[in-house]
């Protein structure tokens, strides 16, 4: 967590907010949701302290990834995309 609050500080993110969900039939069992620009976190995943931990976290934790999603106007617009490819 240490990690980033200190990439919020420093601007490299908007926020981050960890989330842990209850037991169900999937594997998933928490994520942290990062949020920031497309520029932001393309940037993010380019940096070696990153992808450092990624590696650390994947040799520790099964399934561990990087899944890039859509909030707000950008779920919006993904939508409508989904809505004319149905359409169709």
């Amino acid at each position: 967590m240490e990690y980033y609050s200190t990439l919020q500080s420093e601007g490299a993110i908007e926020s981050f907010e960890p989330v842990l969900l209850n037991p169900s039939t999937n594997d998933l069992t928490g994520f942290i949701l990062i949020r920031g620009s497309d520029e932001q976190l393309s940037v993010l995943k380019q940096q070696e302290r990153f992808k450092d931990m990624m590696l650390r976290g994947q040799y520790l934790i099964e399934g561990l990834g990087v899944i890039d999603g859509y909030l707000e106007g950008d779920l919006h617009k993904r939508m409508a995309q989904w809505a004319q490819v149905i359409s169709e």
